[in-house]
């Protein structure tokens, strides 16, 4: 695991290509930018991305201990991925 800097790179540049290939001006996302409202992801989208970091950092995200009202969001997403690789 390359610790909460390197997932968070991952995630960052996942949503760069992302906001790239649908035209969406992403411009310096926060860690509370909520990746569905915004509109950069679907359902789907948000799911390919889950299994994007879970096969980069080969982990699972345990969603048992996940904050539905911030899961959605670029830091939830990091700090997820995060605390599901050091419970591995």
């Amino acid at each position: 695991m390359q610790g909460i800097d390197g997932v968070r790179r991952f995630v960052l540049e996942r949503l760069r290509r992302r906001a790239q290939t649908i035209g969406f001006a992403l411009g310096d996302p926060s860690d509370d930018m909520n990746l569905m409202e915004s509109g950069l992801f679907d359902s789907l989208g948000f799911v390919e991305l889950i299994a994007a970091i879970e096969e980069e950092f080969e982990l699972e995200v345990d969603f048992a201990d996940v904050d539905p009202e911030t899961f959605t969001t670029v830091g939830g997403v990091v700090d997820s991925a995060v605390r599901s690789a050091k419970a591995a």
